[in-house]
């Protein structure tokens, strides 16, 4: 996401960011909850599961290395749309919901990191649903 930017803009981008490192089973994201947060994975593999923990359960996609999750709600301010649980000992930056924001308004070119991906993930949800 941040591999077009200048380094006195990853400079800015790594002091609004905290590292939190999960183990497998921890719920990162809950579906249904306010969203405030965006992730990246550094290290590890992450489960975006639909349903999770109940019969219904699906898993939508497994993240790994260099893969974020959370977007969403905070772009479009509405709850989650699925849980993300670590599967492997996972190392991730977060970087709250206000502060991406305004790195979006300062670096518009983030904006342009993110689109592609919701895109896939929009068309492969359509893909999966045909």
């Amino acid at each position: 996401m941040f591999a077009q930017l200048s380094l006195d803009q990853l400079d800015a981008i790594h002091q609004a960011t905290q590292e939190a490192e999960y183990l497998p089973g921890e719920v990162i994201i809950r579906e249904g909850d306010r969203g405030d947060k965006l992730y990246v994975l550094l290290e590890g593999e992450v489960a975006i599961i639909k349903n999770h923990g109940t019969p219904s359960e699906h898993r939508l996609a497994t993240m790994t290395s260099s893969d974020f999750i959370g977007e969403m709600a905070i772009l479009d301010d509405a709850p989650r749309s699925a849980t993300a649980v670590a599967v492997a000992p996972s190392k991730l930056l977060t970087l709250d919901g206000m502060s991406l924001k305004e790195l979006i308004r300062q670096m518009p070119e983030i904006a342009f990191a993110i689109f592609p991906v919701l895109t896939h993930r929009v068309r492969d949800a359509e893909r999966r649903l045909s």
